[in-house]
């Protein structure tokens, strides 16, 4: 990878856990962002024990040294994309919130991690609720995996109805929008209900040949965007995707090109994946993404 001058580039601000394996989290967000010739500053929200096979514990970093971390760097970098990952508990989300809104016009990208690749639960239980009925307000787009979509869709929302009384998957096909799938439609629109300006669904969980990731938006047909299904499983896919897409905000794109160009980046990125841990493969991120 050459050596690149970022003297001019745009910053990102990453809030996110650390995963000392290297293959997800801070990491893995690093790695990625500056792939794109954008510059990444970070905040750890939370301390994990785990490496490619699982995670063993995850520890909550103190909500105010957070805060005061991500203060510090605002006052010193001018923040063009901020993104959210390992949210551990209520009081590191409050912080995120505050910080958010110090921020207002700033894109955000938020990483819902509710379980690990290995299926640990990564936060409080009683966090979901507010995870996805206030911060996903805050997102200008999530990137969930289908597992993650229905949990966030799910929480604490028992009939997911627009509010003239049709099935939000329904109202919009009356409309004229196609969905590829659409019980995913329901769920996803759910989220834009919400206040999230746009959601990207990964299929990387499906049984199918291609993995299928589909960008859903208000009042907008979805669309639907198919790569190769690769053989292993990796350390790190989502925190890849989010982050390329991150600094591609950063740098200007609009969203439906920055979606495509991220997606593009992190399934070369997972195709190059090395086998260096005995578990998950790790992407390898250090290539310019043209």
């Amino acid at each position: 990878m050459p050596i690149l001058n970022y003297r001019k580039a745009p910053v990102v601000l990453v809030l996110a856990g650390h995963d000392p394996s290297g293959g997800a989290g801070l990491s893995a967000d690093i790695e990625a962002i500056r792939a794109q010739q954008v510059w990444a500053v970070t905040v750890a929200t939370a301390l994990t024990v785990q490496d490619t096979r699982k995670v063993y514990q995850v520890q909550a970093v103190d909500a105010h040294l957070i805060e005061a971390q991500a203060q510090k760097l605002s006052e010193d970098f001018n923040i063009a994309a901020i993104k959210i990952g390992l949210v551990p508990n209520l009081a590191v989300l409050e912080v995120i919130v505050r910080i958010l809104d110090a921020h207002p016009k700033v894109p955000v990208v938020l990483d819902p991690v509710l379980r690990s690749g290995a299926g640990q639960a990564m936060s409080d239980a009683h966090l979901l609720p507010a995870l996805a009925h206030h911060l996903i307000a805050y997102a200008h787009i999530a990137t969930p995996n289908t597992l993650e979509l229905a949990a966030l869709a799910q929480a604490k929302t028992p009939n997911l109805v627009a509010e003239v009384g049709t099935p939000l998957a329904t109202q919009a096909t009356a409309s004229g929008l196609q969905y590829p799938d659409e019980h995913q439609a329901q769920q996803a629109y759910a989220l834009l209900q919400r206040g999230c300006h746009a959601v990207l669904v990964t299929g990387t969980h499906a049984d199918s040949p291609a993995v299928k990731n589909t960008l859903y938006q208000s009042d907008v047909p979805p669309i639907t965007h198919r790569w190769s299904r690769l053989d292993n499983e990796y350390h790190g896919s989502g925190c890849t995707l989010a982050s390329a897409l991150a600094a591609r905000l950063a740098l200007g794109e609009p969203l439906e090109v920055a979606c495509l160009s991220a997606q593009d980046y992190t399934w070369r990125a997972l195709h190059a994946a090395y086998q260096i841990g005995q578990g998950q493969l790790l992407p390898q991120r250090l290539f310019n993404n043209p």
